[in-house]
């Protein structure tokens, strides 16, 4: 990207399902992560970091 080029990011949390191995009922868990995105519209380019 170049300097002092525009910018945009959000960031919000999504649950994520964790299968363990060995977990008698074979549900897993859930978690909370962050997704990051990023976007310039001049230069076409999206970014989506977990």
């Amino acid at each position: 990207m170049k300097v002092k080029s525009v910018l945009n990011i959000d960031e919000t949390w999504i649950k994520v399902r964790v299968k363990v191995l060995n977990d008698g009922a074979g549900l897993g868990h859930y978690y909370k992560k962050y997704v990051l995105a990023l976007v310039n519209k001049q230069e076409n380019i999206t970014y989506c970091l977990l």
